[in-house]
């Protein structure tokens, strides 16, 4: 119930949003459809794609709305009318939300490649307070590209069922750092290890 609370919460902020751009004239099109056939194969769908409001109308910006609290709120760097600089801040924000804001920026971005905008706006809504913070960002090819190489990486541990060559420095009871060696490790390998060790 509590869940279900917080999506309803999230579908109230992201409509309220959308009736504003239809108000102001501005809204071309919302749950824009995105699709990318090739590897890595993506589905999803935009919020929103809306044109600028007064001296560029031919600009357009996928949007993306995202409900906050006001703890992550207060996290988010300040907006600036630069979208690289933008950028630059989001993607390496620190504290309890900076995860999740990389992953938002990873979508819009992801958005704005496949489906050939320039242009975007990841719009936080504080959804204590109401006050909100629109940061446009540009399309940055070289970022989703080197996301495309990771995850089409990823892919092919996955589809050998093989477990990538572990680098990481964590407790030796982690399940994914038992094995730490250069080479890649089969997945029933690395279930027998871990198995015997907790054993």
């Amino acid at each position: 119930e509590k869940l279900q609370r917080i999506f309803d919460m999230g579908n109230d902020i992201e409509n309220r949003w959308i009736e504003r751009f239809r108000r102001m004239g501005i809204l071309l099109q919302t749950q824009m459809p995105i699709k990318r056939p090739n590897s890595p194969v993506i589905s999803g769908r935009a919020d929103a794609l809306v044109r600028h409001p007064t001296d560029k109308p031919d600009r357009l910006y996928v949007v993306e709305i995202k409900s906050i609290n006001s703890n992550g709120f207060r996290q988010l760097p300040p907006v600036t009318g630069d979208p690289e600089e933008n950028f630059q801040a989001l993607t390496t924000l620190k504290g309890s939300v900076a995860e999740r804001i990389r992953k938002y920026i990873l979508q819009l971005e992801t958005y704005l490649v496949e489906g050939k905008v320039s242009d975007g706006i990841l719009l936080f809504d504080n959804k204590d307070t109401q006050d909100y913070a629109d940061y446009w960002v540009i399309l940055n090819p070289a970022y989703i590209e080197g996301e495309y190489e990771r995850l089409n990486r990823l892919d092919g541990f996955i589809s050998k069922r093989v477990v990538p060559p572990c680098t990481c420095v964590k407790s030796q009871k982690d399940l994914l750092c038992i094995h730490r060696a250069a080479e890649e490790i089969e997945l029933e390998e690395l279930k027998r290890v871990s198995e015997h060790g907790a054993g």
